[in-house]
């Protein structure tokens, strides 16, 4: 066990640098074996080794463990360092269980001590049997397929890491090699509670596959090590892949071109979806399990404009014509605009969509923007208001409804009602700024009129 630790830190380089390893030691096997296996070689590594315990304040026996941590360290004149975390506070407050809310506060805990005492490294005790556990949970929820592996050997936080020295051993190894060492650990009585999936897995599957092959390990091990190296390789390309397809992305909205989506290759396709819910939903995301990626796929297939998916915590997924949009809901609705506004005539008038500037020709020369038109004096006081049932515009030859220009121009629903129309004093539209102008328009050419639009989104429909 000891050379297979020993060749393990070296193929991995652990701690290559030196330095003080902060050892996460909760009193049981695991972390008392890695506690005094890494005191015992520490001249041999080239590291200092101090001990942090975390005290989760759960149950009757924590204190004891706890204080027989403390009395190990002193024993053997190893740094010592403890805490109380407020673990059922944290519970009440956030709603999460347990073994979660243990863990963000212990490992927050940890970070901390590292960088108060200038530590290079954490430590924690995991092994080949947790390995093993860990991917095939993934496995089992369904969030294995995008995932980096199993427990990673090495995994930076800030200007620490935090490594596995025994995720090349078994469980068997470390309890050998505490009883060679005459260490006496502590036992959790919640490793045995059939409550909790990881204990399921660990008493009903592992025995078995332990059975089958008794260094399942070594291949678990390598399909982790494996899997991270691919996957890290494809998320690098699938960034580059993102970047191109992108046409829009903000902490509310992130928009794609669909037809350049649906050009990359499927494997790069599923990890794009997978950065952007990453991005969203800014921590681990609920909706990043093949199922809800392959609904995504399904969505983006689809030859139907105006589709939805609803995901988790208020992500909305939509084909908008040629676009994909994600969109998390900001808890407030978009006012739709009050109208009608009138425009008497030259100058500028701010309206709820943005604002008009009028002015003569002969004055500036005449612009070329989008959102720009012409009109002659006639035409005023102008009225400005969003959209109606039955508005009509005027085409070179019949009319058009105002809701078949928008469909037309590919105009999203949301969009529409905050859409301008521009009416002249004979109640016709004179203008749908950026969409349409009257054919007659041409010829009249006393006033310019412009439109600076309130919603820049308006500018990707003209």
């Amino acid at each position: 066990m000891k050379q297979d630790v020993l060749n393990f830190i070296e193929e991995h380089r652990l701690f290559a640098s030196g330095g003080l390893v902060i050892v996460a030691v909760s009193g049981g096997p695991d972390s008392m074996a890695l506690l005094h296996f890494l005191f015992s070689h520490r001249e041999q590594l080239g590291i200092t080794v101090m001990a942090a315990h975390g005290n989760h304040q759960l149950r009757q026996e924590a204190d004891e463990e706890e204080t027989f941590v403390h009395q190990f360290c002193l024993s053997h004149g190893i740094l010592f360092t403890s805490a109380r975390l407020p673990v059922k506070e944290r519970m009440e407050m956030s709603g999460e269980g347990v073994q979660v809310t243990a863990r963000e506060l212990r490992y927050k805990w940890l970070e901390a001590e590292a960088k108060k005492h200038g530590a290079a490294f954490i430590a924690t005790g995991h092994h080949g049997d947790d390995q093993i556990e860990t991917i095939l949970m993934k496995q089992v929820r369904g969030t294995f397929p995008l995932s980096r592996g199993g427990i990673p050997v090495r995994r930076e936080v800030g200007d620490v890491l935090i490594v596995r020295p025994f995720l090349g051993i078994t469980k068997g190894q470390i309890e050998h090699y505490c009883k060679e060492v005459n260490i006496e650990p502590k036992r959790d009585p919640s490793n045995n509670a059939s409550s909790y999936t990881r204990n399921r897995f660990r008493h009903t599957i592992i025995p078995f596959i332990r059975g089958e092959n008794p260094n399942a390990h070594l291949h678990f091990r390598r399909i982790s090590e494996w899997k991270e190296e691919d996957e890290c390789f494809l998320l690098d390309l699938a960034e580059n892949a993102l970047a191109d397809v992108l046409l829009h992305k903000d902490e509310h909205l992130v928009t794609i071109d669909r037809d350049a989506f649906l050009n990359v290759g499927l494997p790069l396709q599923r990890r794009m979806i997978h950065l952007i819910l990453k991005y969203l939903y800014t921590n681990d995301s609920p909706a990043n399990g093949f199922i809800h990626i392959e609904r995504i796929e399904t969505l983006i297939r689809n030859d139907v404009t105006g589709t939805k998916l609803h995901l988790p915590m208020g992500i909305t997924v939509e084909r908008v014509y040629g676009q994909i949009r994600w969109v998390r809901a900001s808890g407030e609705k978009q006012p739709v605009p009050v109208y009608p506004v009138v425009i008497e005539g030259e100058g500028q008038v701010s309206t709820p969509f943005g604002r008009f500037c009028v002015v003569q020709l002969v004055s500036v020369p005449r612009s070329v923007s989008p959102f720009t038109f012409t009109c002659s004096a006639s035409d005023f006081p102008l009225t400005v208001r969003s959209r109606r049932t039955g508005d009509r515009i005027v085409l070179s030859v019949g009319t058009k409804k105002v809701s078949r220009l928008f469909i037309d121009k590919k105009v999203e629903r949301e969009v529409r009602d905050r859409w301008p129309l521009v009416f002249n004093q004979s109640s016709e539209v004179v203008s749908v700024p950026g969409l349409y102008n009257h054919p007659s328009q041409k010829h009249k050419q006393d006033f310019q009129v412009t439109f600076t639009p309130k919603d820049v989104r308006l500018e990707d429909y003209v």
